[in-house]
């Protein structure tokens, strides 16, 4: 609704037309009229609508233009409405909810959630996200990507918007209590927590252990330096960046919250830890990252899975489905 950043140059393909809306901040009226406008002039069969941000004014254009089928998918946890009693958003995003043809989530505990939240008595279809399999994939490692040298250092790593929500710090901390192996921690991302998380590292005295790498274009070779990929987040929706390590042939450890535990199976593609058990984390980060033949054997298990399972090839083929179902004028 604003502007379409970079995404566009990844599309190659020539049958995608962008428009940018040039959205205000806050509140625009004038944005329902002018999608409104757009689906008249396209003739628009179908308009999906993704999260919070598009769900009023893309449902009010679709509605009065004539759009035949209207949906919406929730790929993350943006219930704040819910939570912090925030009546009037909450009673518009229920009735939208029930209004809509097909209501969408990329995972079942999501879904689940959503139901409760809004009292909500009819389906919601799971569609998972897919990684791409041939650009996330294991390869060998230049370890000059991150280090010097390999020597006998273990690598953890994560990939992460830098915010509280990250946990990052808890990364941090517990690297540098870490005396047991050689080990160095790689963060990939930025963000509000950047400038925090650098002090952290200069207080523990770990600058020699610990990289902040900031946003990176080759995150798909940094992940294959790894040996295992860990995610502090306190809540998830349904991560693609778990998704990425797997498909890498990379062990997993986060917390077991939202979406992680469709994703990573316990004592098999990795540990999930109950939230707040920050011992427990750090314990099994270091199981694996003394256990050699135990990494390489998630890693195998976790490719594996992604592939019968979360490629991106198998999300596009269930879109493909729910798309073409509508031209029997039939919802599943």
């Amino acid at each position: 609704l604003t502007q379409v950043g970079e995404i566009a140059g990844r599309i190659s393909r020539n049958n995608v037309k962008f428009i940018e809306l040039q959205k205000k901040e806050g509140n625009d009226i004038r944005l329902p009229f002018r999608l409104y406008s757009i689906f008249k002039r396209e003739k628009i069969d179908v308009a999906h609508l993704r999260n919070w941000a598009a769900l009023v004014e893309g449902f009010l254009g679709a509605k009065a233009a004539g759009v035949k089928k209207i949906i919406y998918s929730e790929h993350g946890r943006h219930f704040e409405d819910a939570w912090k009693k925030q009546n009037f958003k909450f009673l518009v995003k229920r009735h939208l909810f029930s209004k809509v043809d097909v209501l969408l989530a990329v995972s079942r505990n999501l879904a689940n959630e959503m139901s409760a939240l809004y009292g909500l008595n009819r389906k919601i279809r799971v569609i998972v996200n897919g990684v791409d399999v041939q650009k996330f994939k294991p390869a060998r490692c230049n370890f000059s990507t991150l280090l010097k040298e390999r020597s006998k250092t273990k690598i953890l790593g994560t990939v992460a918007r830098l915010d509280r929500g990250k946990n990052i710090d808890q990364l941090i901390v517990d690297v540098a209590t870490i005396s047991s192996l050689p080990v160095h921690l790689v963060i990939v991302g930025d963000g509000p927590e950047r400038e925090r998380l650098e002090n952290l590292v200069k207080k523990y005295k770990i600058l020699n252990k610990t990289r902040l790498l900031g946003n990176r274009n080759d995150v798909p070779r940094i992940l294959n330096c790894l040996d295992v990929f860990v995610l502090s987040s306190v809540s998830e929706g349904f991560s693609n960046v778990i998704l990425e390590a797997m498909a890498s042939g990379l062990p997993v450890v986060a917390y077991d919250v939202g979406g992680n535990r469709e994703l990573v199976q316990d004592g098999m593609g990795g540990f999930l830890v109950p939230l707040k058990d920050r011992a427990g984390f750090l314990d099994a980060v270091l199981r694996i990252l003394n256990d050699r033949a135990l990494a390489e054997a998630m890693g195998r298990f976790n490719r594996d899975l992604v592939l019968n399972k979360f490629s991106l090839e198998k999300m596009v083929c269930s879109y493909t489905e729910l798309y073409s179902s509508f031209s029997s004028d039939t919802i599943s």
